[in-house]
């Protein structure tokens, strides 16, 4: 069996006229100047030309490669991944039926998982990560504050008896910061802290408003959200590496976004359960947890100014909705108002 293309040497461009052969079994190539290699070893082999060799190297067929090729050196997998990057209407069924395995075993399997995940990982390496994380994106993210240091010392107060309604055994830290990058915002770093946006209090104007956005972040800490995240993250990605390779090609791309989709509805879950949570801390602590709804016709009516079709409710909140990270601000104002209406 004589195979004519083109070699390329690793980390090059330049194309040497070959033949590959295999005498015995190993791999021959033989080059127009009359040199010779026998001691190249297949790394992969992808689509019906090309052939990557363990180091770098790289053989391009001039016809398709062989059958008898691609068997002898294909694993199993590798020959199911190349059948179903071959496009028909059988193919796609198959990988269609080969996702929604993925997504039953996912919802099974790795759920269940996560929370033993979270569980035994321990609260003080969460919150070295979230001090860390914040450490390392500050001076790229944020600036220093211009909110007054009588301001901030009173947020600070008050989110300490929102932590102690919510049963928070550790205080975070809470930082002020402005923030070009996100805007009015406030975010939650895994086991804390917490950062508040000068931008957002700007928006709200109301202390007790801003007090609720720190309830719903305080919520996200206490049920360790960033961490579930992460850990669901990880689990999809390894569950499409596990049913598809992990080599670069059009199936393994495919199924790595349709594993990360699946993280969207866990996401917009915890958003939900921050909610209902800050409902209960704001409830426990005295104030007004219909504060928290106007933060988000606030926050609507920011995002969604001079855009067709916006309202007081979000700007067309069934567009795309399955792709977001958040419920639609339409549905989280209805379900604040039966929390509330419930406490």
């Amino acid at each position: 069996m004589r195979i004519e293309g083109e070699y390329f040497e690793p980390r090059s461009s330049r194309r040497h006229p070959a033949i590959v052969s295999i005498p015995d079994g190993g791999i021959h190539i033989e080059f127009e100047n009359g040199d010779h290699r026998d001691d190249m070893a297949i790394d992969t082999i992808q689509g019906s030309h090309d052939v990557n060799f363990v180091g770098g190297g790289y053989f391009r067929s001039n016809e398709k490669l062989p059958t008898e090729f691609v068997q002898r050196f294909q694993t199993s997998l590798e020959r199911k991944i190349s059948w179903l990057e071959k496009f028909s209407l059988s193919r796609l069924a198959v990988l269609i039926l080969l996702l929604i395995s993925a997504v039953v075993a996912y919802r099974l399997a790795l759920n269940s998982l996560e929370s033993i995940a979270v569980r035994v990982f321990p609260v003080e390496w969460e919150q070295k990560v979230g001090q860390r994380t914040y450490e390392d994106i500050r001076f790229l993210a944020f600036t220093d504050s211009r909110l007054s240091t009588e301001y901030q010392t009173r947020i600070r107060e008050n989110t300490r008896q929102l932590a102690n309604a919510a049963a928070l055994g550790n205080l975070p830290e809470l930082y002020f910061h402005r923030s070009e990058l996100i805007g009015p915002n406030a975010l939650a770093f895994p086991g804390g802290p917490i950062v508040v946006t000068d931008e957002l209090v700007e928006l709200l104007s109301d202390s007790e408003e801003v007090m609720a956005v720190i309830a719903h972040e305080l919520a996200h800490i206490k049920q360790r959200h960033s961490l579930q995240s992460i850990v669901d993250v990880i689990g999809a990605s390894f569950l499409a590496i596990l049913l598809f390779g992990a080599d670069e090609g059009v199936i393994e791309e495919m199924a790595t976004i349709a594993a990360s989709v699946l993280t969207l509805e866990s996401r917009r879950n915890h958003e939900q359960e921050a909610d209902i949570l800050a409902v209960q801390y704001l409830s426990a602590a005295g104030r007004d947890p219909s504060k928290l709804i106007d933060v988000f016709r606030k926050m609507s009516a920011y995002f969604c100014a001079g855009s067709s079709g916006g309202s007081d409710t979000g700007c067309d909140p069934d567009r795309l909705s399955w792709l977001s990270t958040h419920p639609s601000d339409a549905d989280r104002i209805a379900y604040l108002q039966e929390a509330i209406q419930n406490q």
